[in-house]
C-alpha cells in the first residue's frame, strides 16, 4: 500500500541520515587521531593563517576502493597520521604551537621538501599468483600530493593472501614491502606481521568515501520519496476527479429520472 511504501522510504532516509551524521561527526571531531593531530586540524579550521597551508592528514587525502582500504591503511603505517603542509616554515610554526601548548608530538610532511622517487618494482612480479598491484596504483589523490603519497606507499605491493605474499616476497628477493588484503605485512627485512586486534579499530582511510556514499544514497532516497509522494497526489487527483464525475452523473441521472417520472405520469393521465 501507499502508506507502507511511504513508511519504508521514511525509515531508509532516517537510517541513512543517521549514518551520514555519524561519519560527519567523526570527521569534524577528528576521531581516531592523536591529541596532537586533532589540535593541528582544529587550528587549521579556525585560524585563517593556516587554512590554506594545512591540507590535512595523509589518510584524509588518499582514497581507494573499499576492498583495498584495510591493506592501504596498514601499508601506510605511521604515515597515516602525518600532517601534509605546503612549506617547511608552516611545519616549524605548528611544531612550536604543539610545544607551547604541551599538546604532544606530530609529524609534518612539507610538500616543498618531499622528493618524488621511482618505485622500481620489477614488472615481472605482476605475473605472480595473488599479485593485485602496487599500493600507488590502487589509490587516488590530488596530483600535488603524489610525492607524500609515494613516501608512505612507495615500493609496496598488495596481494590477496599471506601464502602468495610470502612466495612473491621470495621471488622479489624482499625488494618490496608486501601487504595482504587482510592486513598482514611482509617487510623487506623478511619479518611477517599479522593477527587481529581485540576490538574493531576505527579506519581512517576511506572515511571521505563513506561520507560521499551516504550523501549520494540520501539524495537518491529523497528524490525517490518525492516521486512517490507525487504519484500519490496524482492518484488522489484522479480519484477526486472520478468522484466529481460520478457526482455529476448521479445528479444528471436523478434529474433524468425525475423528468421521466413526470413524463410517465402525464402520459398515464392522458391515456385515462
Amino acid at each position: 500500500t501507499f502508506t507502507d511504501k511511504e513508511n519504508e522510504f521514511k525509515q531508509k532516509i532516517l537510517e541513512t541520515r543517521s549514518k551520514l551524521n555519524y561519519m560527519l561527526n567523526l570527521e569534524s571531531e577528528s576521531e581516531g587521531y592523536t591529541r596532537s593531530v586533532k589540535s593541528i586540524i582544529d587550528l587549521s579550521r579556525r585560524n585563517a593563517k593556516y587554512t590554506d597551508h594545512v591540507f590535512g592528514t595523509l589518510a584524509s587525502l588518499i582514497s581507494t576502493d573499499e576492498k583495498y582500504e584495510k591493506a592501504i591503511e596498514i601499508a601506510m603505517g605511521g604515515y597515516i597520521q602525518n600532517i601534509v603542509v605546503d612549506k617547511d616554515a608552516v611545519a616549524k610554526d605548528l611544531v612550536n604551537f604543539l610545544k607551547d601548548g604541551m599538546l604532544g608530538r606530530a609529524t609534518f610532511l612539507p610538500i616543498e621538501s618531499i622528493r618524488l622517487y621511482k618505485e622500481d618494482i620489477p614488472a615481472t612480479l605482476k605475473k605472480e599468483t595473488g599479485y593485485i598491484g602496487t599500493a600507488m596504483e590502487l589509490v587516488s589523490f590530488d596530483k600535488k600530493f603524489e610525492a607524500v603519497a609515494r613516501l608512505a606507499l612507495g615500493r609496496t605491493i598488495v596481494v590477496d593472501t599471506i601464502e602468495n605474499g610470502i612466495k612473491i616476497s621470495k621471488v622479489s628477493k624482499n625488494s618490496a614491502k608486501i601487504v595482504t588484503l587482510a592486513g598482514e605485512v611482509i617487510a623487506t627485512t623478511g619479518s611477517i606481521t599479522g593477527g587481529q586486534a581485540a576490538s574493531k579499530q576505527m579506519t581512517l582511510v576511506g572515511r571521505g568515501r563513506r561520507i560521499n556514499e551516504y550523501k549520494e544514497r540520501l539524495a537518491t532516497l529523497e528524490k525517490e520519496y518525492a516521486k512517490h509522494l507525487d504519484s500519490i497526489k496524482k492518484e488522489q487527483g484522479s480519484y477526486t476527479e472520478i468522484v466529481a464525475k460520478l457526482e455529476t452523473v448521479t445528479v444528471q441521472y436523478t434529474e433524468a429520472n425525475t423528468a421521466y417520472s413526470v413524463t410517465e405520469e402525464r402520459l398515464n393521465q392522458a391515456i385515462k
